[in-house]
């Protein structure tokens, strides 16, 4: 085979379409643009484009042969995925890659489960993914926006699958994604449901119920809970610090310990700065809800438990099927309803944006319309 050079075509002119291109015997003999116009500045579209450049350079090197009508290697769905996951990686970043590595975990499960590891991919259609969805969807009890999260994520790999000619099309092309609800995608507890279920926790694992009520109280994510050290709970001024490494935003947040929590948390033996707050004292295994679990220890409990923990005891024993996280926005709710400004609470739940707040916070319109009933305009 001749040699294949890679080459960038590219233009000062940010309009006019960028592309790697494979060139060899005087032609080109493909164009691929792969997201590179969606950078803004020459330096973003370069760095990418580059980064595509080397990529491909790396393929050709290692025997792929872009003027082949199809690709040498037959894949399983296993195997598939985790190749579309693999060329996904480099226009990803870590927080993404860690979830989409999620996603793909996730459907290796269930396509074990239904027995469609060993599936040829070219043999994969909708009906199969779909089926893999709604499994998952139905046995995880996924509200709309997780299966619609998934189905992004999977779309996603299958298109570098497409991209990488392993397939023609995507078997996911024709998946319907499921309406959300309009409030955030979460269904707040009603008052009573909230009292019923703290009281219930409270009597059958403090520790489990102090988890609780930070997530509701203070807006912490129990994802970042579990993470969280005894070094960063700073006692004298009543905060706990989120460090960027532990944030779901990569930024460090500084959290007031509000409401109950002020009492509840110096229960704590905080004294071995390294020890998790809300700890395992094993790292073999996930025992049930025993004494000296979600308190100060040396392991760090699976993200997974709390979720589970809920789904068991407050979903299927108490029959109330609101999330745990709904707790979150919940408290930011409350929150606004008694007073707190909107700019506090988006800072507290380490939001990117007040609109993001807005889209959880239920009470906000009925705030302002409140507010606005309360306006006299001059009469013209």
């Amino acid at each position: 085979m001749k040699k294949i050079e890679v080459r960038i075509f590219s233009s000062q002119n940010l309009n006019e379409k960028w592309y790697v291109y494979l060139y060899t015997d005087g032609k080109i003999i493909k164009k691929i643009y792969k997201g590179l116009n969606l950078g803004q500045t020459f330096e973003e579209r370069m760095f990418k484009a580059e980064v595509l450049k080397a990529t491909l350079e790396k393929e050709i090197s290692g025997g792929w042969n872009p003027k082949a009508k199809k690709n040498i290697v037959k894949y399983n769905l296993h195997e598939a995925l985790e190749f579309g996951l693999e060329k996904k990686k480099s226009t990803l970043s870590a927080g993404s890659f860690k979830e989409y590595s999620i996603t793909v975990g996730l459907l290796k499960t269930y396509c074990t489960k239904l027995g469609y590891d060993k599936l040829n991919i070219n043999d994969c259609d909708r009906f199969h993914i779909k089926t893999l969805l709604d499994a998952a969807k139905n046995e995880r009890e996924w509200s709309a926006r997780n299966y619609n999260k998934v189905l992004r994520n999977i779309s996603s790999i299958f298109a570098e699958l497409v991209e990488w000619e392993i397939i023609s099309s995507s078997p996911t092309r024709d998946i319907r994604a499921i309406k959300e609800s309009e409030n955030g995608q979460y269904d707040l507890m009603t008052e009573s449901e909230h009292q019923k279920v703290f009281s219930h926790l409270k009597d059958l694992h403090l520790n489990y119920y102090i988890f609780c009520s930070v997530v509701y109280y203070m807006g912490i994510r129990p994802g970042e809970l579990v993470k969280l050290k005894c070094s960063d709970v700073i006692l004298e001024k009543e905060v706990i610090v989120v460090s960027s490494k532990n944030s779901k935003n990569n930024k460090t947040r500084v959290v007031p310990i509000i409401g109950t929590i002020k009492t509840l948390i110096k229960n704590f033996d905080l004294s071995n700065a390294d020890y998790y707050l809300f700890g395992a004292n094993t790292s073999s295994r996930t025992p049930g809800l025993v004494e000296n679990y979600f308190c100060p220890n040396p392991f760090q409990v699976k993200r997974k438990y709390p979720t589970d923990l809920w789904r068991r005891i407050v979903i299927k024993d108490l029959k109330v099927n609101k999330k745990l996280y709904s707790l979150k926005h919940k408290g930011g709710s409350d929150k606004l309803k008694a007073g707190l400004d909107l700019k506090a609470v988006s800072s507290i739940f380490g939001h990117s944006s007040e609109k993001i707040t807005e889209i959880y916070a239920n009470f906000i319109n009925d705030i302002r319309f409140d507010e606005a009933k309360k306006i006299n305009l001059k009469e013209y």
